[in-house]
C-alpha cells in the first residue's frame, strides 16, 4: 500500500504530541512495509529517510496559514500529478485542502468516464491526461486524524470563522474516515463541529520512545512540568498554585521544560510572584535531557486547561515518576485510578495535589508503580500502526 501523508515536525524535529505521532507511525508503517511520501516544511525533513519512506520538502515561508496551506496544496498537487497512491492521510489541518480538492475532482472524473461524459459540466471534467493523472488515479481514500482543535490550542478563544477551523471542519466532514486520541477529544469533536453520527475512530498514542537515563538521587523534591508554553496548558495555574505549597515545603523546585510564546511571561509572572527563586525554565530539550530530568523528578504534573492526549504523561509514566493530571487531559482514561486528578484552572486542587504527593512517599510509589503496569499493557507504536492500517484497508 502506498500513503501520501501531510505532516509538521519528524524525528528530532519535534514541536508537539502530533509530531511525536507521525514520527512513529510513520516508522512502523514502513518497517511493516508500507510505502510512505511524507510532506514536511523543508526545515523539519530528515536528510536520511528510512526504507519505503520518502520525504517532500515543502517552502514554509509563509505570512499567515492561508499561505501555508497553498504552500502544502501545490507540493501535493504537484506530487498526485505523475503518481498512483491508495490512501491521502492529514493530520490536524496540514494538507487537508489539497484532500478535498483530490478527492473531489477524481471522483468527478472518474464519474464521468463511467457514464461516458453524461450529465456533468465541461469545467468537471476539463483536464483529463492534464495536470492529475486521472486515468491512472483511483478514486481516492481519504483518512485525518484529529490530535487537537485550533479554538483548543487557543485556549477556547479563537475565532470561530478563523482559516484553521474552517479547515478543520472540512476535514472532520469529509474524509472517508476520521481518528482521533481519546474519548475526550472525540467528544469535543462531535460537540464543536456538531458530526452527527459519522464514526469517530479513537487510537491513543503511546511514549515518545525516550533514551533510558540513570537513576539520580536527588534530596530536594522537584516538581517537574513538560510541555508547550501556551495558554492551553495552564502553567500560571501551577505557578500560582506555588506560592502556598512553598509556605508549607519551601525546599522544593518547579522545573518548567519547553518552550512557546508564553515563556519569558511566565518567568515574569514567577518574579511578580516572588517565587522565582524556586523555578526553572530551561526551555526546548533533547530527548537524552529531557530523559534525566524525568529520572531526577520527585513526580510529574500536567496542569492542562484542555490536553487532547498528552504523551508527557506516558513519558513520566514510563520513567517511574507518580504523575498528576488535569481532568481535561485524555491520557487520564488509560490510567483510571492510577494518578492523582484536580480540576481544571483550580489553584486550590493543584496545591492540595501536590503537597499530598510531596508529604506521601508511599502513595508516590503506590501510584507510579500502578501505572507503569498500566503501561506495560496498553498498544505500542507497532500495535498503533497495524490498527491505523486496518482503518486504511476499511474505508
Amino acid at each position: 500500500m502506498k500513503i501520501l501523508m501531510a505532516g509538521w515536525g519528524f524525528d528530532n524535529k519535534i514541536t508537539g504530541g502530533m509530531d511525536i505521532h507521525i514520527t512513529h507511525l510513520v516508522k512502523n508503517l514502513c518497517a511493516q512495509g508500507t510505502q510512505i511520501h511524507l510532506f514536511l516544511p523543508k526545515e523539519n525533513a530528515p536528510e536520511n529517510p528510512q526504507k519505503n519512506l520518502t520525504i517532500h520538502r515543502i517552502d514554509t515561508n509563509a505570512k499567515d496559514p492561508e499561505e501555508l496551506d497553498k504552500n502544502y496544496t501545490n507540493a501535493i498537487i504537484a506530487f498526485a500529478e505523475s503518481t498512483d497512491f491508495d490512501i491521502i492521510h492529514t493530520h490536524d489541518w496540514f494538507g487537508v485542502t489539497a484532500a478535498k480538492r483530490l478527492k473531489k475532482e477524481i471522483k468527478d472524473i472518474t464519474t464521468y468516464q463511467k457514464e461516458g461524459g453524461r450529465g456533468l459540466e465541461d469545467g468537471h471534467h476539463k483536464g483529463i491526461n492534464e495536470g492529475i493523472n486521472y486515468n491512472k488515479q483511483k478514486p481516492i481514500r481519504w483518512i485525518h486524524t484529529v490530535h487537537s482543535l485550533e479554538y483548543i490550542r487557543c485556549a477556547k478563544n479563537a475565532p470561530t470563522k478563523s482559516k484553521i477551523s474552517e479547515i478543520e471542519k472540512t476535514a472532520i466532514k469529509e474524509s472517508d474516515a476520521t481518528i482521533t486520541v481519546s474519548s475526550l477529544m472525540k467528544q469535543e469533536i462531535q460537540t464543536h463541529y456538531n458530526t452527527g453520527p459519522k464514526k469517530i475512530n479513537i487510537i491513543y498514542n503511546y511514549t515518545s520512545q525516550l533514551p533510558k537515563a540513570p537513576e539520580t538521587k536527588n534530596t530536594t523534591p522537584i516538581i517537574l512540568c513538560a510541555s508547550r508554553l501556551t495558554f492551553q496548558k495552564g502553567i500560571e495555574y501551577l505557578i500560582h498554585a506555588s506560592t502556598d505549597i512553598l509556605k508549607q515545603i519551601p525546599d522544593c523546585r518547579f522545573i518548567i521544560i519547553g518552550d512557546g510564546h508564553l515563556k519569558e511571561s511566565l518567568e515574569n509572572f514567577a518574579k511578580t510572584l516572588g517565587v522565582q527563586n524556586s523555578f526553572e525554565f530551561p526551555g526546548f530539550v533533547q530527548d537524552k535531557e529531557l530523559a534525566a530530568y524525568f529520572k531526577s523528578a520527585t513526580f510529574f504534573i500536567m496542569p492542562s486547561i484542555h490536553e487532547p492526549f498528552g504523551i508527557a504523561c506516558l513519558d513520566a509514566i514510563d520513567a517511574n515518576l507518580p504523575v498528576i493530571l488535569s481532568e481535561n487531559v485524555g491520557a487520564k482514561e488509560l490510567f483510571n485510578g492510577c494518578t492523582l486528578i484536580h480540576k481544571s484552572c483550580s489553584k486550590e486542587d493543584i496545591t492540595k495535589n501536590i503537597i499530598t504527593l510531596l508529604k506521601d512517599r508511599q502513595l508516590r510509589e503506590m501510584l507510579a508503580d500502578s501505572a507503569k503496569q498500566k503501561l506495560d499493557k496498553i498498544d505500542n507504536w507497532s500495535t498503533i500502526a497495524k490498527k491505523t492500517m486496518a482503518i486504511y484497508t476499511s474505508v
